[in-house]
């Protein structure tokens, strides 16, 4: 989703202070699985043993020691000296608790915490696909569904959200925010809070002792731009940027009105909370995404994102542009076209000279081209297995056929946009530490 003055992205990980807390783990036929009993804001919570991914390549680091084995790994009681903390790695070597004991040894990581979070894929017939997370604000029991958007950093939650005991900030901070162009604007307003998070859906569960701002969308009639529908209740900003602040209300964005002139900034976002001081790497994946909602769609960061990656089919790496942090913008040029199809040999190339940015964004519901291809795509003729390829720097080949695509999850501008499509054919890998993003086959 493309904010008009900058966009937004992301998710929250950590570990939970150490209150009533227990863990039972068993690994088997290639997936992990946990069963979690966890205390948040003084209620308890607990959830099933259920998969958490079908990988045999995995890193999850749980609190801040790991117990080394070499070879199987079954459930236990956790261990004097241990505290029962695990990891699972990658090539099928299991480091976890085995029969309440600590083999080999025990060693201590000062900030290592759980890095994966499912993702759900949400459809309606209006608003086509969106992926969502859960979470859980701190003091509530019920989890809220946020459609995951790279291309904005704000967190914004519905009406019907259960807000726990999370607390309004004081004094009054407003929010806004602003998505399209600008001749077609929608968006959000509310009051900023604050709380502490855990992300999952229950039973696979994401930890998070990080302090998140959020915005509360309290009525209805605040939002027009479709966060707060069955399946979604909110949206969860995962880019670099930060949250406007408004000394005011604000009127909901729509045609040419935007949100204004924020009075101040803020930066305790998702992003900067969780990557940057969470898991220590400025590393964030999106492996499994399909329109189906099949498999184990995830979200994952530092080493468990290049962990989930080590399987897969490399196609190739493409610079973004280091001083945007609104979106992750890709440098230019890039060029797109048709193949495939006979005598249609036209190639449109995107230079950025007009001052906008291709940017990918699992927000905006489809793929983005030029006008110029609109004719073609939509036309009869259209053969069977024409493909559209996108050709980024440092040559890189995006290809997606048209027919499996469909021409419903096709949009035309003339800025084009990764959109969440893109997910669908390809697994993605954004590196802000080296200002890259890289494609896997999945």
């Amino acid at each position: 989703m493309r904010a008009v003055f900058r966009d937004f992205a992301l998710i929250i990980l950590g570990a939970l202070p150490n209150t009533g807390y227990s863990d039972s783990l068993r690994f088997n036929d290639a997936s992990l699985f946990s069963r979690e009993t966890y205390e948040l804001g003084g209620r308890e919570h607990a959830s099933e043993y259920l998969p958490l991914a079908p990988f045999d390549q995995l890193t999850l680091t749980h609190r801040n020691t790991r117990c080394t084995l070499n070879g199987s790994f079954a459930s236990g009681s956790p261990a004097a000296g241990c505290n029962f903390w695990f990891d699972a790695d990658i090539n099928g070597t299991i480091l976890a608790n085995q029969n309440g004991q600590c083999s080999s040894s025990c060693e201590t990581f000062a900030s290592h915490h759980w890095q994966v979070v499912p993702l759900t894929t949400v459809f309606d017939p209006t608003q086509r696909y969106v992926i969502t997370a859960d979470v859980l604000l701190e003091g509530a029991w019920d989890r809220t569904p946020l459609l995951v958007d790279t291309g904005s950093s704000e967190m914004a939650i519905c009406p019907d959200a259960d807000l726990g005991s999370a607390p309004q900030k004081t004094p009054v901070e407003y929010g806004c925010a602003a998505y399209g162009d600008d001749q077609n604007q929608s968006g959000w307003v509310g009051t900023w809070f604050q709380a502490d998070m855990v992300f999952g859906n229950g039973s696979e569960v994401t930890r998070g002792d990080k302090t998140i701002d959020f915005a509360w969308i309290a009525h209805s009639d605040d939002e027009n731009t479709a966060i707060c529908r069955t399946g979604v209740q909110g949206i969860l900003g995962m880019a670099r940027d930060g949250n406007e602040i408004f000394n005011s209300a604000r009127q909901v964005p729509k045609d040419e009105r935007g949100c204004g002139e924020a009075h101040d900034w803020n930066y305790q976002t998702t992003f900067n909370s969780v990557i940057t001081q969470g898991v220590g790497a400025s590393t964030m994946a999106f492996v499994g995404l399909n329109r189906d909602d099949d498999g184990y769609p995830l979200m994952a960061f530092g080493t468990a994102a290049q962990a989930l990656l080590n399987t897969k089919t490399y196609v190739g790496t493409a610079p973004l542009i280091r001083n945007v942090t609104e979106w992750f913008a890709l440098q230019t040029p890039i060029k797109i076209y048709l193949q495939n199809v006979p005598h249609h040999t036209n190639k449109v190339t995107f230079d950025g000279s007009d001052g906008s940015h291709v940017i990918v964004d699992t927000g905006t519901q489809q793929l983005i081209v030029p006008t110029a291809f609109q004719d073609m795509l939509t036309s009869s003729d259209l053969p069977h297995n024409a493909e559209l390829v996108v050709e980024l720097p440092w040559d890189v080949f995006l290809k997606f056929p048209v027919k499996d695509l469909g021409l419903d999850n096709i949009g035309f501008a003339d800025t084009p946009t990764l959109g969440l499509p893109v997910f669908w054919y390809y697994d993605v890998h954004i590196n802000t530490d080296h200002g890259q993003v890289s494609f896997f086959d999945p």
